[in-house]
């Protein structure tokens, strides 16, 4: 019984839990484990990328004048104050310069919504605004972080193939001073020893080009992103780990950020051609404007202003403006807004259509990507028994040089397939967290 009282207990618990926070969204799935080497790298990406800068100070413009537009209905204060010259004709005890001098001081306060049923139409747009500009920064920071790992999926992909270079050597060198005994006790050709000679030199000049690639590849992220996390990043990427990632159901991802930027500026053009409506044809605007002034504060310079109290002034006004000539400016306005809309609504059919086109071309990739690993798998194993086989019939003298180094060839070009499918494995990966969205959440966290 007091089991079941505390599994209710729980229950009652995670369900008032769910009921505040909500259902969690699929937009934040969990980050893998094999690829947490990354988070360093993009927060560096974060710092130093203009795009994503850039990025950043839109959607804090965009947000501080959506706040400034939500307060159409408070009026703006200023502060007032004039100093000048008048009409010196009239002289007093103070003289023509004081008598020519005017001075005031004051506060006012106005109201103006012009058109008057405008205002909370521009609020509102400025909150379309606002969304768009965040959308558009997921969109960028997910582009620079793609570019970021794709480069470092490279250089991972490069630093493995370089460790097997030297897995390779190492066979090759130890056959080549098995083989120097043998052939200083005559029991096998020079001509064997010198194919194995030639084959390390070969292995050694390709290691020189891969070389090469790694520090360009090197380069290209220093100048993305410094010098500080590339080595952590890069040595955290491990092929057989990349193998390991799940990918999300394509499935299940009904929008993307390109979508949905296209889909807020359907929206935005919706929303200016009402906009255009309220500021064409028959306008109606409201104005109330109130002015507190004190001409003590900076005085006539006379005796009359001495003492002078507060005055203050007030206005309200409806006001309604109707063209009766514009020369077509107005409805030219209003022909722009509909033309702006139709064909926001034509690009908002083709986003739609590549979106599809994409997660049909990922479901396709994931499928031919399945099928390379069990290929890749199963070749990799063959090729490593095959050498194991042919290197003890070569030690007993039952195949030649030649059988030896083809197999070791095809071995090393199997194990080079298997490193290139786990870079195209994780990219596949990534690109399906960057079609749902999930990938800005790691970058700039």
């Amino acid at each position: 019984m007091y089991f079941l009282n505390r599994v209710r207990l729980a229950i009652l618990c995670k369900a008032l839990i769910f009921a505040l926070v909500g259902a969690p969204s699929l937009a934040m799935a969990e980050w893998p484990t094999e690829l947490s080497a990354l988070r360093p790298a993009f927060r560096a990406l974060c710092v130093s990328s203009p795009e994503i800068s850039a990025a950043k100070s839109s959607v804090q413009i965009q947000s501080e004048r959506a706040s400034v537009r939500s307060k159409y209905f408070v009026p703006r204060v200023d502060a007032v104050a004039t100093a000048g010259l008048r009409d010196s004709s009239v002289t007093n005890a103070f003289g023509p310069l004081g008598s020519g001098t005017k001075g005031s001081a004051g506060i006012t306060a106005e109201l103006l919504l012009n058109p008057l049923f405008g205002a909370g139409l521009e609020a509102q747009r400025a909150k379309l605004e606002l969304e768009k500009s965040e959308v558009s920064a997921i969109v960028v920071q997910q582009e620079q972080a793609v570019r970021l790992f794709d480069l470092l999926l490279s250089a991972s992909a490069l630093y493995s193939r370089d460790q097997d270079f030297e897995d390779t050597k190492q066979r090759l060198e130890r056959q080549y001073k098995t083989l120097g005994n043998s052939v200083r006790q005559g029991l096998a050709k020079r001509r064997d020893l010198q194919q194995f000679e030639a084959e390390l030199l070969r292995l050694e000049e390709q290691r020189h080009q891969l070389k090469r690639s790694i520090v360009e590849t090197r380069e290209r992220l220093k100048v993305l992103i410094g010098d500080g996390p590339i080595e952590q990043a890069v040595s955290g990427l491990r092929w057989q780990a990349l193998l390991r990632l799940v990918p999300e159901k394509i499935e299940a991802v009904v929008e993307s950020p390109e979508l949905k930027a296209v889909k807020i500026k359907s929206e935005l053009s919706q929303m200016d051609r009402r906009l255009s409506e309220k500021r064409t044809g028959l306008v109606t605007s409201l104005q109330a404007t109130y002015a507190m002034q004190n001409s003590d504060i900076a005085p006539d310079w006379s005796r009359d202003s001495v003492g002078r109290p507060w005055s203050s002034t007030w206005f309200a006004g409806f006001t309604l403006k109707y063209p009766l000539w514009d020369n077509g400016v107005d409805a030219l306005t209003r022909r722009e807004s509909i033309q702006a809309e139709t064909d926001v609504s034509v690009e908002l059919r083709q986003a739609d259509r590549d979106f599809q086109a994409k997660k049909r071309l990922l479901a396709d990739e994931y499928t031919r990507l399945s099928e390379r690993r069990a290929l890749a798998e199963r070749l990799v194993a063959l090729e490593r028994q095959s050498f194991e086989q042919v290197a003890l019939d070569y030690r007993e003298g039952r195949s030649g040089y030649l059988e030896w180094i083809s197999a070791n060839q095809s071995l090393q070009g199997a194990v080079k397939a298997q490193i290139e499918l786990a870079s195209d494995w994780a990219r596949y990966w990534m690109r399906v967290q960057q079609l749902r969205g999930d990938l800005a959440n790691e970058v700039c966290r």
